[in-house]
């Protein structure tokens, strides 16, 4: 273990579990507030500032190494690296990508085939594109972040990877799920991010990549299930 490392960023990421603690008190406090114009402009950028503003402040503060977080060599100048990565590792981690995903959307249309009834209202809206790439973004930069500071104390990238894991869903447990997973179908699609972003993490670390895999599984998923569910209820 290395907690020399470590300690700087473990304090970051401790700053942020309270800052969101903070944030869900006070919009359960502020709940009129939020469904007002002016509430939802202040929500977006305090969803902007949490997810991607505070592990930005760490990467700027030299707590965080890109690397840690799947952006590879950005920093270096090297005429052969497309957004910190050789050609040759995104062919390789698209490949990993590719795979590991598609396993997901199958596991989604089984587990929609395999449901035994449909309650009244069980439909999940789908939410605008826009929103789906944004919190794919939002969610892949705020679990690399949580994972970065155990990948350093423990120097091992699969423990690493699971610790952060286990503190993703602990911040669930604590907070209650992300507003975009309330439904079943989107709780299934979001735990499947989660853990396609661990996967990743450990085989092909690239957040661009990561970024575009839980934006199919997060479109896709949950669309799979109703329709597999629709379609062996119309039997």
């Amino acid at each position: 273990m290395n907690l020399t490392l470590a300690a700087p960023l473990l304090l970051w990421v401790a700053g942020s579990l309270g800052a969101g603690a903070v944030a869900r008190a006070l919009a359960a406090r502020l709940a009129v507030l939020s469904n007002s114009g002016l509430g939802r402009w202040v929500t977006e950028v305090a969803l902007l500032l949490y997810y991607v503003g505070w592990p930005a402040l760490a990467l700027f503060s030299g707590a965080l190494s890109a690397d840690l977080i799947g952006l590879g060599r950005i920093g270096v100048i090297d005429a052969g690296l497309w957004l910190g990565f050789a050609p040759r590792d995104w062919l390789r981690q698209a490949t990993t990508a590719g795979l590991v995903t598609g396993f997901v959307l199958t596991l989604a249309w089984l587990a929609g085939r395999s449901a035994t009834a449909q309650t009244p209202g069980d439909d999940c809206a789908e939410a605008p594109l826009g929103l789906d790439w944004r919190d794919a973004l939002y969610a892949e930069v705020h679990w690399a972040f949580y994972r970065a500071p155990f990948l350093l104390l423990l120097g091992d990238v699969y423990w690493g990877a699971l610790a952060g894991l286990a503190l993703i869903l602990a911040e669930w447990r604590w907070l209650g799920w992300p507003r975009f997973s309330r439904h079943p179908a989107g709780q299934f699609a979001h735990l499947g991010c989660a853990l396609i972003s661990t996967l990743l993490c450990i085989s092909a670390s690239n957040v661009w990549l990561a970024v575009i895999a839980q934006f199919a599984i997060r479109r896709y998923g949950a669309r799979l299930i109703a329709s597999a569910r629709a379609g062996m209820h119309s039997r």
